[in-house]
């Protein structure tokens, strides 16, 4: 196991625990599509069907244990708390027929197990949509959120690395269905990512249900700051004397661009 696994397997363990604690620190199941943590759950006990067949060790056996049962817990919450967004009506049903096609066309023995990780491992990079269509459709994203996906994007990204440094150490050891589930999910999470800068997709506070600002805004604010000081330089030598004096003391910025020096 080389450091990339060990990365990656750390950033999976803690999106999967800190999503339940904040929601039981918020009181709230808002922002959380109870849909992806259903697929999710799935994609667990699809892929650990050997847990009771196939022995490694107890660290091994213990984890499979726990992200099936940390997974559930998740997914149960939201009807504890029964506030589940209105907009986490994707057809998740979809995901479910594309992920079994493709392990249907990649099924190439007579192990049922088999069949049913290659499964898992598709439905792993298509879980997360259900996700990013609440957050579309309610433009909204909570903070434990933002932490959650990252962690879970940099979790396979970390996980392509191992794959490269397994590739170059073994080259026998390819496994074309990993590579395309993995490449997958990420295309699927750049692509949520772009999405959400084009929707203008605000963070929101659970404690006090206030939207903040946008939180793509640091990305646009250096390249906003360059238009309005050209506009300003622009404006201040063309007013300009012979003498070098300036015509004019002071220019008007527009309301949004007043408000967006003061938020810098």
């Amino acid at each position: 196991m080389n450091i990339f696994r060990v990365i990656g397997d750390f950033l999976h363990i803690c999106a999967i625990i800190f999503l339940p604690i904040s929601i039981l620190k918020n009181k709230s199941y808002a922002g959380v599509s109870q849909r992806t943590q259903l697929l999710l759950c799935m994609v667990f006990i699809t892929r650990y069907l050997d847990i009771f067949d196939y022995f490694v060790s107890y660290y091994n056996s213990f984890m499979k244990c726990f992200f099936i049962g940390i997974t559930l817990i998740t997914f149960l919450m939201g009807y504890w708390y029964k506030d589940v967004d209105q907009h986490d009506n994707f057809n998740s049903e979809l995901l479910l027929f594309f992920a079994m096609v493709g392990a249907v066309k990649n099924y190439a023995n007579n192990e049922t197990v088999e069949l049913f990780w290659s499964f898992s491992e598709l439905l792993e990079a298509l879980a997360i949509i259900p996700q990013v269509h609440v957050i579309l459709k309610t433009k909204q994203i909570t903070k434990p959120m933002v932490f959650y996906m990252t962690c879970t994007a940099f979790y396979k990204l970390f996980y392509c690395f191992n794959w490269i440094k397994r590739y170059q150490d073994v080259t026998d050891s390819i496994d074309s269905m990993a590579d395309i589930a993995g490449m997958g999910f990420l295309c699927v999470y750049g692509l949520a990512l772009w999405l959400m800068v084009c929707a203008g997709v605000k963070t929101f506070n659970e404690t006090d249900g206030m939207l903040k600002k946008n939180i793509f805004s640091r990305i646009m604010v250096p390249t906003t700051i360059f238009s309005i000081s050209s506009q300003v330089n622009h404006v201040t030598d063309r007013n300009m004397g012979s003498d070098g004096a300036p015509l004019v003391k002071e220019i008007e910025l527009s309301q949004k661009e007043k408000e967006l020096f003061q938020t810098i």
